[in-house]
């Protein structure tokens, strides 16, 4: 830009709540799975049979013998009794005693540390953004300008030369005016301090256009910002007394750097006149710039 200005199983189902076999006819099958000869309970049956044909017998005998009934019958009727106690004893043994089927248990397989589940947690992927280092506020050093011409304007005895002194007055002046309308601003984004650096003509009078041009206030803060070239072609003006009263510099100069914000480069360069005249009724009194001549291209990102 180039601007210029001036569960269960089925067998514990057939049991009741006492363990006991819930149908008379499996009970019956029960008894008869396993007849030890500890405890038959299958004989049971044969036995209260025996007992009841024996008494019938008794009966029949005593029908046919009425002699000795007394002594018959006590020894039938002892023997009924004791066949119907011994019978009720077996039957009650058959029902509590070791035939009675155990209640199926479920036992809950035992699980070894190796062979229980693992749990495992999985956390979150967080994703921590990097910190975002801001560099630091730093107003570049763009030091003073070399000289490529020197010269001086005036009466025939003054040399036609400026010295070293004057060199270095001027080297200083430019150099003042780099960094107030050019570094400051481009190395904070704060505005150009012009107070003290123009005249009591100019100060008044510069419109924001020309502003624009004379300073880089409104550019994108810049860091690393060096100096690609600084040159001036300097004249000074004496009077009739031989004092410098007017300097002009024809300046170049051309800075380089990187937005703060993004890191994309930029390029600004001035080429042009500034012309300071000496004042001395100014605020502390010395030089001021009392008019310019610019053109300024940059080079800013998009």
């Amino acid at each position: 830009m180039l601007t210029r200005s001036s569960t269960s199983s089925a067998r514990a189902s057939r049991h009741g709540p006492d363990g006991r076999p819930s149908d008379v006819n499996d009970w019956v099958k029960q008894l008869n799975v396993d007849p030890s000869e500890r405890l038959q309970c299958g004989s049971i049956r044969s036995a209260t049979t025996r007992s009841t044909a024996h008494t019938t017998s008794i009966t029949s005998s005593q029908a046919r013998s009425p002699s000795g009934i007394g002594a018959q019958h006590d020894r039938p009727l002892t023997a009924v009794v004791a066949a119907l106690v011994t019978a009720v004893v077996l039957l009650a043994a058959c029902g509590s005693g070791d035939d009675s089927a155990p209640v199926p248990t479920t036992e809950a397989p035992s699980t070894t540390a190796s062979d229980r589940p693992r749990s495992t947690t999985t956390l979150a992927a967080t994703t921590t953004a990097a910190p975002v280092t801001v560099p630091p506020v730093v107003v570049p050093d763009l030091g003073v300008p070399t000289f490529t011409a020197a010269r001086l304007i005036g009466p025939d005895f003054v040399a036609p030369e400026l010295d070293d002194a004057a060199r270095a007055g001027i080297g200083q002046l430019l150099g003042d005016y780099a960094r107030r309308a050019m570094a400051i601003p481009l190395g904070t984004s704060a505005p150009a301090e012009l107070d003290g650096l123009m005249s009591s003509v100019l100060a008044p009078r510069i419109t924001p256009e020309q502003r624009a041009v004379l300073t880089d206030e409104g550019v994108p803060r810049l860091v690393n910002v060096h100096v690609d070239h600084f040159n001036v072609e300097a004249d000074g003006l004496a009077g009739p007394d031989g004092l410098v009263a007017l300097v002009n510099g024809r300046i170049e100069i051309s800075v380089s750097g990187l937005t703060a914000d993004g890191g994309q480069p930029v390029t600004i360069a001035r080429r042009g006149d500034l012309t300071f005249v000496w004042e001395p009724d100014a605020a502390g009194g010395g030089w001021r710039l009392d008019s310019f001549a610019l053109d300024v291209d940059r080079a800013l990102p998009a």
